[in-house]
């Protein structure tokens, strides 16, 4: 259960009652057999290459998505035609996020039929978790695999609230992105108090319930039920605050990303350091300062571009 009592807007239990209920009407699946079993054969000490490819192959339908996928820019520039091509070409750890992408995007797929959507939504979860995975390694982190995983799960109840509510679009841009410098400012509400406003309840701890379902860890799980609260002292937890706190930095930096002409470098750097100064929790957390976070966006535009279809 969400410990309600550490948001600032969101006390009411019934938040997650609706969140509940949202889920349960959709039909949300829980974690795919394929992913349990995938996870539990990469955790073994002595993993054995030959049964993770043929838990795949067993599906020929999912074999071709995961090798399509692998194929993609983000994953390898080489040319992979079988699944054990792929666990020796990308590695287990690699591998295993294919997968569990693709398990995804097929749960994602199966309750909405917008391409468009689903289209975008998957290019911004895997742009996100691209750069949560570079920046967590750039700063020596351990936790670059769990960064990844919230990166690709932070949003995974978007496609829901699109679905259930007609008048969610107009919400969706703001819902996927960083909370606008004009919130924080107190000028307007964020997206998390306009969902509370007309659902009684928001995309965040939509969103931790789903990650729950699939059995995500519990940190995780918690990063994207306050991935858009930037106060960063509730939590009490080094782990957690680290991995939102990276998660902020990669989804302000792929915003800029998506919105800057023809993917160059934006040379105005004043945005940057005005969301640092905003920022100082996560920035003080992953021990950068605004210039870092300059240099962090240039590497990261660099290593978008290479990848962006």
């Amino acid at each position: 259960m969400v410990d309600l009592s550490k948001l600032d807007k969101t006390k009411d239990l019934g938040v997650i009652k609706k969140a509940e209920d949202l889920i349960k009407n959709i039909g949300i699946p829980s974690q795919p057999k394929i992913v349990h079993e995938i996870n539990k054969e990469v955790n073994k000490i002595k993993v054995d290459f030959k049964l993770l490819a043929s838990l795949i192959e067993k599906d020929v339908a999912l074999s071709a998505k995961v090798i399509k996928i692998a194929n993609s820019p983000f994953f390898s520039t080489r040319k992979i035609e079988t699944i054990e091509q792929a666990l020796i070409t990308l590695g287990v750890s690699n591998f295993k996020n294919i997968v569990v992408l693709t398990a995804l995007k097929e749960s994602v797929d199966k309750y909405s039929s917008n391409k468009d959507f689903n289209d975008k939504f998957f290019r911004h979860s895997s742009m996100v978790a691209l750069c949560a995975r570079t920046i967590a390694k750039k700063i020596k982190s351990p936790l670059y695999e769990m960064a990844y995983l919230l990166g690709l799960f932070h949003d995974c109840a978007v496609p829901l609230f699109m679905k259930k509510y007609k008048d969610y679009s107009d919400l969706v841009d703001l819902a996927l992105y960083t909370v606008p410098l004009e919130a924080l400012q107190g000028k307007y509400k964020s997206v998390i108090g306009l969902e509370d406003g007309r659902y009684y309840t928001n995309h965040c701890v939509a969103g931790y319930l789903v990650a729950k379902s699939w059995l995500l860890d519990e940190n995780i799980c918690n990063a994207i039920c306050y991935h858009h609260f930037i106060d960063l002292s509730i939590h009490k937890n080094s782990m957690l605050e680290q991995l939102i706190s990276i998660l902020l930095v990669s989804e302000f930096i792929v915003e800029r990303f998506d919105t800057s002409k023809d993917y160059t470098i934006k040379k105005d750097t004043k945005e940057v350091k005005q969301w640092a100064i905003l920022h100082r929790q996560p920035i003080s957390i992953l021990s950068i300062d605004s210039e870092d976070l300059v240099d962090l966006q240039e590497d990261i535009f660099e290593l978008l571009n290479q990848v962006s279809i």
